[in-house]
C-alpha cells in the first residue's frame, strides 16, 4: 500500500512500530508492507531506504533465492518499476535494499 504525504508520515499501527525510533527522511512516497516499509526514490527506479521488521521465526523460513523470481512492484506506476532490462549489459546487478536472507519464509 502505498501512502502518499504532504508534511506528515502516515502509517497503519505496524509501520509505525516499525519506524518507532524515526523516518531518515521525510519523503513524499512511502510505501508500508508486512514486514519492511520503504521509501521509493521515482527517478532513480530504487528504495532510497529500507526500514525492516526482523524476527527469528523470519530467519529461519524455507525459501531459497535460487527459486526466486524478480518480479516489479506492481504497486507503482509502470513508468517508475524498475525492470531486469534496465540492468541487463549494464555491469550492475539489481542487489537488494532489505536482504533476501532476513525474508526466508516467503518464496
Amino acid at each position: 500500500m502505498w501512502i502518499i504525504l504532504n508534511s506528515h508520515l502516515i502509517l497503519a499501527e505496524r509501520g509505525r512500530q516499525i519506524l518507532k525510533y524515526g523516518v531518515p527522511i521525510q519523503a513524499p512516497l512511502v510505501s508500508y508492507n508486512k514486514n519492511h516499509s520503504l521509501h521509493y526514490d521515482q527517478a532513480k527506479k530504487i528504495p532510497s531506504w529500507v526500514a525492516e521488521h526482523l524476527t527469528a521465526w523470519n530467519l529461519k523460513g524455507g525459501a531459497e533465492r535460487q527459486k526466486c523470481n524478480f518480479r516489479s512492484d506492481a504497486s507503482l506506476p509502470e513508468m517508475f518499476r524498475s525492470k531486469n532490462e534496465d540492468y541487463r549489459g549494464s555491469g550492475w546487478s539489481r542487489g537488494h535494499m532489505a536482504p533476501a536472507a532476513d525474508h526466508k519464509l516467503d518464496q
